[in-house]
């Protein structure tokens, strides 16, 4: 409860950009909504000149009405498509972030075959000197020099505090994340040496949710 104030900067810091994309939004909107006033003041310009043309050069009425029609509505229409131009920003905004994630080549490839498959597996799990943060907060260090053994066969419950670092410690031994430093250890072989989809196959998860 003490960092409101950290969090306030951080998401007021998330929001720049979408400030940016409403300003330029406003400004198409506003260019649109615009164009509708010349389009009227074209057609009391072109009423004016039609009637000239009328009477000074003998032109036709209905040919005169017939092009200021054409050409009033084709602005009125011209001006109604640039309302949809944010739509446009905003699907390429979307289409960026898409194929950014559709590109990402993920550290730990839960299909990827290689990898170490044991044999016999006893379950003893060791931490040994592990270090983590999680990558979307570099800045907050979860586990500092975290050592564990939890022998085979034995039940062990983790007690703690909301955020303590009970989730990670199931999240880094399924290898849902790999440590910054140190190793987690299976029957004494490091779980980056082993296949993530078998290692993952030999545990059991009810989470929370």
């Amino acid at each position: 409860f003490g960092t409101e104030r950290k969090m306030l900067s951080k998401f007021s810091a998330a929001l720049q950009g979408s400030v940016k994309l409403g300003l330029r939004q406003g400004l198409v909107k506003g260019m649109a909504v615009g164009s509708n006033g010349i389009s009227y003041a074209n057609w009391g310009f072109m009423t004016w000149y039609g009637s000239r043309m009328v009477m000074d050069h003998g032109a036709k009425g209905g040919t005169i009405f017939a092009v200021i029609v054409c050409i009033t509505m084709g602005g009125i229409s011209l001006g109604g498509g640039l309302l949809n131009l944010k739509y446009f920003s905003e699907a390429i905004v979307v289409g960026e972030r898409i194929i950014k994630v559709m590109k990402r080549v993920p550290d730990i490839d839960s299909n990827n075959t290689e990898g170490q498959i044991l044999e016999k597996i006893k379950g003893e799990v060791q931490f040994k000197h592990v270090k983590f943060m999680y990558p979307s907060r570099p800045e907050t260090l979860i586990f500092h020099d975290l050592c564990l053994k939890i022998p085979s066969g034995k039940t062990v419950a983790l007690v703690g505090g909301s955020g303590s670092g009970k989730s990670t410690v199931i999240s880094l031994l399924q290898r849902f994340y790999d440590p910054v430093a140190g190793d987690i250890l299976i029957d004494g072989v490091p779980i980056r040496e082993l296949q993530v989809k078998w290692l993952r196959s030999q545990m059991g998860l009810v989470s929370q949710e």
